[in-house]
């Protein structure tokens, strides 16, 4: 599951949403994965 936090941009946001849907698949059955994601503030 991810979050969509404006001006992060799509790609950003579904690669947080498939690492999140293959972190739960290798921690076996019935996981629920939220993937944190912070948009960086330019330094």
């Amino acid at each position: 599951m991810s979050r969509l936090v404006l001006g992060l941009g799509k790609e950003n946001f579904f690669k947080a949403a498939d690492d999140s849907l293959y972190q739960a698949k290798r921690n076996g059955k019935n996981q629920t994965i939220i993937a944190e994601i912070s948009k960086k503030e330019p330094v």
